[in-house]
């Protein structure tokens, strides 16, 4: 009897840590990007989705998807096959609990999609193409780009992420001003990180959106009447 719950505990235990190690992988996941770089063959306009930080070609599949099965949700860019097709996909994933957001050029947009939608998702006939939205995808800023500069971080505007999100960059680095919301993204600006952190640890932020130098606005002067 004792044997048997020594290994009972035993498989348990097994299980846990495989399971956390699972988890862990998936949220610090090594894959790189598809992203396409120096390509000397034009990408026909249908399979290609334009990113500041580069291309990607929707005839490779992202080998990302398959392990987002570790997540509970993700936001994923979801490609359809042709234009007239947005408003019909976008009712079929609302309808599986997904949420949109902003357009990304071509046939793109991104969205939240539970995970447990993503074989129906990619089986629909006028998805063309489902990716991860990579941490890399967020900014073209280096760590080094950083030092000494403050930025602008856009988040998606979930409240609730984005308050758990503040609340660790503040652990992070500091602001002079407070973040704001409207229906496309809620913006933190005039943020500096602290030494000792890189541009990496915000990036992996999952409701971070995309991250560039901050840019104090400016007023033009009137021009005078001649």
């Amino acid at each position: 009897m004792k044997r048997l719950f020594v290994l009972i505990v035993f498989i348990a235990l097994f299980f846990t840590a495989f399971l956390f190690l699972k988890r862990n992988v998936t949220d610090s996941p090594v894959i790189n990007p598809p992203l396409v770089n120096n390509t000397e063959k034009q990408i026909p306009e249908n399979y290609l989705i334009s990113l500041q930080v580069g291309e990607i070609d929707t005839r490779i599949s992202d080998p990302m998807v398959e392990n987002l099965v570790y997540r509970e949700h993700a936001y994923v860019l979801v490609q359809v096959k042709d234009p007239m097709y947005y408003d019909e996909v976008t009712s079929k994933l609302e309808k599986l609990g997904a949420k949109r957001y902003g357009y990304v050029p071509n046939y793109s947009y991104i969205f939240y999609i539970p995970t447990n939608a993503l074989n129906e998702i990619t089986s629909l006939e006028e998805v063309q193409w489902v990716g991860w939205y990579y941490p890399k995808y967020k900014t073209t800023l280096t760590s080094s780009d950083i030092k000494n500069s403050q930025l602008t971080i856009m988040m998606f505007p979930d409240e609730e992420k984005v308050i758990q999100a503040v609340a660790t960059l503040d652990n992070m680095g500091k602001s002079n001003s407070e973040y704001y919301c409207d229906e496309l993204a809620c913006t933190y600006t005039r943020y500096a990180l602290d030494s000792g952190h890189s541009i990496e640890d915000i990036t992996d932020l999952e409701v971070v959106m995309w991250v560039e130098r901050y840019v104090e606005p400016s007023i033009s002067p009137p021009t005078p009447n001649l």
